[in-house]
């Protein structure tokens, strides 16, 4: 059974001159590299890492207050 791709090429692609052909992988490989770009960066990490690091960016302020001032904020 073909795949999606399959058709495309034998409908599509397979006809194009060299020059097409190399013009539409240049295009592809624009897009490809776009993609990646935007791909955010992820992994998944352990809860542990992070351990000890929101008191230093709460600057000492209980993070349930930090949370209903930002909510208040985002609301303004």
């Amino acid at each position: 059974m073909p795949t999606p791709v399959d058709t495309l090429y034998e409908t599509y692609i397979r006809s194009l001159s060299l020059a097409e052909k190399l013009e539409l992988r240049e295009r592809l490989n624009l897009e490809l590299e776009n993609e990646e770009e935007e791909k955010p960066l992820t992994r998944n990490r352990p809860w542990s890492e992070l351990y000890g690091t929101m008191p230093n960016l709460l600057n000492g302020e209980d993070a349930q207050e930090y949370i209903s001032r930002i909510r208040k904020e985002m609301d303004r």
